[in-house]
């Protein structure tokens, strides 16, 4: 009894598995390929196949599990069948195959169409509007499209690309926005729009828009020197700015009196005034305006520093009489404790350089000439403990290097001088000389005198002999003497 129970199972348990093989092995199975985007009103291509059926097949192909698309019947071979439509705005969905062959049901894999809108007019919109705005202000820039789905965008800073990790930027979509900009923020921005399905691809460049970040003024600076022109004096004012965005108006007042506006695209300006010596004309201060800004400069009292200033240019020669450096000194007429600036070409030299040096600020030695080139010099001298006196400024001189050495006038004064104590001492050895032999062409006429020649008492015979005598000797003495001289 047992063994036919044991034998029944086995029989059993083989037939299932049988039937079991032969459902495998009967599977009906469908695939369905296609693309899972495609553009607006393009052709869009499906394929379905049924493996392992036999024909007759019938092929449904099925939107949305409601709608049939398109029919197809296969009554001899099992190749795949190819469904072909005009892409739509209601293409979208989900599509799959169903198929049925010798009684038997089948549905494929779905496939999600997306449609894709090919991306025209792209545009770039700014707030605020127009984008002009202080450091320190935020700013954003939105990228929109006249039509288009599916889209990236890529953003462009000063024809750069924008790296979306970059620091300087947050870049959300559609949205470039920067919280507090900067200098370096300013420029030309625009955006580029685009869509791809498969290896093709749609672009969309909008227009440019030039961000404009505006820094704020900082505090004029007041300065002037005095220079004459004909007979009068007058004074060249200098207001300028360190940092800021122009334009800027300037405006000089003069004891809180306007007295000279210019609007200028650049950060310093010039102003003439005319001022008298020796005179207390007030003070004078520059004040600074933009759109949104209006600041002081510092005050200067105008007048005139008194005394006139000179300068004077001595060239240095090397071993070729080739001219190697120059050395030119400042010098004022009167006055103490002066201050001293130099000016080469309209531009202020620093105190440390290669090619120059200072001695006490008063003298400038200039090196390297044929290096630096010609140009034109002049010094400025004012009082150094009054910083808000007036510059006195010295007529212009030009250096070049350039020309043979000559002999400098010291020179000459010290040969002169040695020629002429030559002809000195010429003269008076020569007069000596004279004097000398002179002398002795005397002596040798007294050696030669009679006795009687020099006696010159009285004639009388009836002298006294010792009288006589002492006259003869003192006329001997004096003579003596004078001959000695």
């Amino acid at each position: 009894m047992n063994e036919k129970v044991g034998l029944w199972f086995t029989s059993v348990f083989v037939l299932t598995g049988l039937v079991r093989t032969t459902e495998i092995l009967n599977h009906l199975r469908v695939v369905l390929t296609g693309p899972d985007k495609a553009y607006l009103s393009t052709r869009a291509e499906f394929q379905c196949e049924a493996l392992g059926a036999s024909a007759p097949i019938i092929y449904r192909f099925v939107k949305d599990n409601r709608w049939l698309i398109d029919f197809q019947k296969n009554l001899k071979t099992n190749k795949p069948v190819r469904f072909y439509g005009k892409v739509t705005a209601s293409s979208a969905g989900m599509y799959f195959c169903n198929v049925k062959t010798n009684g038997k049901t089948s549905n494929s894999n779905s496939i999600h169409l997306q449609v894709v809108i090919p991306v025209i007019g792209a545009r770039l919109l700014t707030e605020p509007d127009p984008p002009i705005l202080y450091e320190g202000v935020g700013f954003r820039l939105r990228c929109e499209v006249e039509k288009g789905s599916h889209l990236s965008y890529t953003w462009y800073h000063n024809r750069q690309k924008v790296s979306v990790a970059s620091a300087m930027y947050n870049i959300s979509e559609n949205m470039l926005t920067v919280k507090r900009a900067t200098e370096h923020h300013g420029g030309s921005y625009f955006c580029m729009a685009c869509n791809q399905v498969g290896n093709i691809t749609r672009l969309s460049n909008s227009n440019e828009e030039h961000v404009v970040i505006k820094t704020y003024l900082t505090t004029p600076q007041l300065s002037y020197s005095v220079y004459k022109e004909n007979s009068s004096y007058h004074a060249n004012m200098s207001c300028h700015v360190s940092q800021g965005s122009t334009p800027v108006t300037f405006r000089l007042l003069l004891n809180g009196q306007e007295a000279a506006v210019r609007v200028s695209d650049s950060l310093a300006v010039w102003f003439s005034v005319p001022v008298f010596l020796e005179m207390d004309m007030g003070t004078a201060q520059c004040l600074t305006e933009t759109h949104d800004q209006q600041i002081l400069s510092n005050s200067v009292d105008l007048e005139v520093v008194w005394g006139t200033v000179s300068i004077h240019v001595e060239y240095l020669y090397n071993q070729d009489s080739q001219v190697a450096a120059a050395r030119l000194k400042c010098d004022v007429s009167r006055g103490t404790f002066p201050s001293y600036a130099w000016i080469r070409n309209y531009s202020l030299l620093i105190t440390k350089s290669d090619h120059h040096s200072l001695i006490h600020g008063q003298i400038l030695v200039l090196m390297d000439l044929s290096l630096q080139g010609p140009g034109y010099y002049h010094c400025l001298v004012r009082d150094s403990f009054n910083n808000n006196r007036s510059w006195m400024q010295s007529r212009e001189v030009f250096v070049e290097a350039k020309g043979k050495a000559v002999v400098p006038i010291e020179i000459i004064a010290v040969g002169f001088c040695g020629f002429m104590l030559l002809v000195l001492l010429g003269v008076t050895c020569f007069i000596w000389t004279f004097d000398w032999q002179m002398h002795e062409r005397e002596m040798s006429s007294f050696e030669e005198l009679p006795m009687s020649a020099v006696y010159l008492g009285p004639e009388s015979a009836e002298a006294d002999p010792d009288s006589v005598e002492h006259h003869f000797m003192v006329n001997t003495v004096n003579f003596e003497q004078q001959s000695c001289l």
